[in-house]
């Protein structure tokens, strides 16, 4: 932060004014013997690389080991200031003093006193007001709950506002005699005191201490308390170390000669290591869930380890660049770029958790064809997010970092060849989004026009005319692959053009490859464009029941060149387009089932018309059967006589793929009526006369003739009749 710019060795005023010869012996008998020797150092590197630039660019071995001289003279200069800290506060303490003595310090501490209760009291108001308006959610939704979470985090921002817009006034009106004294109580509103109000309204907001039932991490209570006041503390440290630099450094006090804030932020990294250490279960568990795959389970197991050497790499980093004398990267940045990088796998978790949410449940088998379809928009959504998340975080990144890549761009060869891959993979990134947006809107139209799968009536059928899907939901698919295809060519053609390479005779050859594969695959391009004539003449659809010459099946898949059919027996048959020259289908629109029924010769015809009637017309009055038929089940008198009886037949026009439960629902009720009514099924019979009573038939030929009769009696005569007689 720009409080770290002054403990630079001689005060910021120092080091916007000339060096004299005075001003560089004052500041060298400041230096530790350390801190001179690094500097010493630096001052020869700098040599050795006008005279020879390769050494001067060094290595790795040779960054590391500058980096970790100058941890060590840092490290070094701050422990051997540590006797000076004592004076330097009392040098501090003794200038606020002075020209106030006690009753301008009692005037102080009460209008800061008064200040503070003046916003608690504005912020109580503004709470007891807002929380007549607050509505806990009535279930445990996701969009009730971030609904809740948010109004209150509101209810707080506007709270904390009212807190410090009330002080801020007392304090104007108030108007303390020396303008050092308004901005110091300016100070503690802004930085302690708003710090740590922010960070208890974003840890309320992300893990409701005291409301497991509206918390979005999965912690338990007794972590999620550990972590709220963990926040909190971390943010009244940072607070605190920002108020006490400013504080002294306000008054004129040299923190390069007591090394005070390397102290302070030694506490700071070192209560965010011992957080992290002691809620690292926890920290585990919250981004290990039910929809953590193999490698996210590896990522939560080993983030709490990550976030620990993050912060030691960051307090190492803030040395360095202290020893180093890099003072204009230390400030608000290298917090900011921390606090990023931990939370970015808490930001994956939501990612994760808002995808289950918005993901369809598709219901059914889990290898069914919408589950996996699910289960593609559900890794869609992660993935998009994903990359959502890394180009925010990217773009966060370098506008913290003021890199400015039209610059590189102008620049020497390897700043532009750096300016060109990142532009490249900004391409990139923004087609992945593309690619992956078009295939998650398209799969969840597939799922929303998916039909419902048959049921167990309608899979008993085993002759296939089951009801095929939507128009959508046949050529879904492959407007899907042709956009997927057609985003892929344009991503690839702009990132290549992004790197300087030429996309114009590249396009030409794909042309000349286009005309050669057209000339040399002329059944080819025969079947594909007949494939588009059938699906723009809607002649089927994936899952109808169709015959194709002498092939018959459920449609199963359509590609770009063929169809595939499922035989009701399982065979599948794959026909390109260009081979169907005649194509019937069984399931388009309504199906017609005719039912025979053989009666013996002496039944009551009208009888059997007004069973037939009836049965038609409770299964139209039941809901379970009504929404299936087109028109009910009726006689239609007698088909032909035959040797056993006369064939009554009845039919039905039903919607596809139900009248399987319909037929056999009709065959069981039609039993139940003709025996209610004493109306028998014709059965064959076997008639044998014997001549004579004097001549006994010998028993093997009575019992070879009584097998026979049986055999025909026991032949089921009741047949249905297909659509197509």
């Amino acid at each position: 932060m720009v409080i770290d710019a002054l403990e630079r060795p001689g005060s910021a005023e120092a080091a916007s004014a000339p060096a004299s010869a005075e001003a560089v012996r004052a500041m060298v008998a400041r230096l530790t013997d350390a801190e001179v020797r690094a500097l010493l150092l630096e001052r020869l590197d700098a040599v050795v690389g006008a005279q020879d630039p390769a050494r001067a660019e060094g290595g790795l071995g040779r960054a590391l080991a500058t980096s970790a001289d100058a941890l060590a003279a840092s490290v070094a200069g701050a422990i051997a200031r540590v006797p000076n800290i004592p004076a330097g506060a009392a040098e501090g303490f003794a200038r606020f003093w002075a020209p106030r003595g006690w009753w301008g310090t009692l005037h102080l501490l009460a209008v800061g006193l008064a200040a503070l209760g003046a916003g608690h009291i504005a912020e109580r108001a503004v709470r007891r007001w807002w929380r007549r308006l607050e509505t806990p959610p009535a279930e445990a939704r996701l969009g009730a709950t971030l609904g809740f979470l948010l109004e209150r985090l509101a209810l707080e921002a506007a709270g904390l506002a009212a807190l410090l817009a009330a002080a801020r006034a007392v304090i104007a009106v108030a108007h303390p005699p020396e303008p050092i004294s308004d901005l110091i109580l300016t100070f503690f509103l802004f930085l302690p005191v708003l710090y740590v109000g922010a960070a208890a309204a974003a840890g309320r907001f992300l893990l409701a201490p005291d409301e497991p039932g509206v918390r979005l991490l999965d912690v338990d209570d007794a972590d999620a308390r550990f972590l709220q006041r963990a926040v909190v503390i971390f943010a009244g440290l940072v607070g605190f170390r920002a108020y006490v630099l400013s504080f002294l450094g306000g008054h004129g006090v040299d923190l390069a000669s007591m090394r005070l804030g390397f102290w302070l932020t030694l506490l700071v990294h070192g209560w965010l290591f011992y957080a992290a250490w002691r809620a690292r279960d926890a920290l585990s568990g919250m981004l290990a869930d039910a929809h953590a795959a193999g490698d996210e389970a590896q990522v939560a197991r080993a983030y709490p380890w990550a976030a620990m050497a993050l912060i030691a790499l960051f307090w190492a980093i803030t040395e360095i660049f202290t020893g180093l004398g890099f003072w204009p990267l230390l400030d608000e940045r290298l917090p900011l770029t921390l606090a990023a990088l931990i939370f970015a796998p808490v930001a994956d978790k939501g990612i994760r958790g808002l995808a289950a949410h918005l993901s369809p449940d598709p219901g059914g088998p889990p290898d069914a064809l919408a589950a996996r379809a699910a289960e593609r928009v559900r890794r869609g959504l992660r993935r998009m997010g994903r990359v959502a998340l890394g180009g925010a975080l990217m773009l966060a990144l370098v506008d913290l970092w003021n890199v400015d890549f039209s610059e590189a761009a102008m620049g020497a060869a390897p700043a532009r060849v750096s300016a060109a891959a990142v532009h490249a993979l900004g391409v990139a990134a923004f087609g992945w989004l593309a690619f992956e947006g078009v295939t998650l809107w398209i799969t969840r139209r597939i799922l929303a026009e998916t039909p419902a799968p048959a049921t167990e009536d309608e899979e008993q059928g085993g002759e296939g005319g089951g009801a095929g899907g939507s128009r959508l939901y046949t050529v879904l698919p492959l407007l899907l692959r042709v956009a997927q295809a057609v985003i892929l060519l344009a991503t690839t053609l702009e990132a290549l053009r992004a790197l300087g390479v030429g996309v114009g005779p590249l396009l030409a050859g794909l042309g000349v490859l286009g005309l050669a594969i057209g000339f040399g695959a002329q059944k080819l391009v025969a079947d594909v464009v007949s494939g588009v004539f059938f699906l723009i003449d809607d002649a089927f659809r994936v899952g109808e029941y169709v015959e194709i010459e002498d092939t018959v099946g459920t449609v199963e898949r359509i590609s770009i060149r063929s169809l595939q059919l499922r035989h009701h027996l399982g065979a599948v048959h794959t026909i390109p387009f260009g081979d169907v020259a005649r194509l019937t289908n069984y399931s388009r629109d309504w199906v017609i089932m005719k039912l025979r029924f053989t009666v013996p010769f002496d039944t009551d015809l009208d009888l059997v018309k007004s069973i037939f009637k009836q049965i038609g017309k409770d299964m139209a009055d039941d809901p379970d059967f009504a929404s299936d038929f087109l028109q009910p089940f009726k006689s239609q008198g007698v088909l032909e006589v035959n040797d056993v009886g006369m064939v009554v037949r009845g039919k039905f026009m039903a919607r596809p793929g139900r009248q399987w439960g319909l037929r056999k629902e009709i065959f069981a009720r039609v039993q139940r009526a003709f025996e209610a009514q004493g109306v028998q099924f014709a059965r064959r019979e076997v008639r044998v006369r014997i001549d004579g009573e004097a001549h006994p038939v010998p028993k093997p030929i009575r019992e070879a003739a009584l097998a026979a009769a049986q055999a025909h009696l026991d032949e089921d005569l009741v047949e249905p009749e297909s659509a197509k007689d």
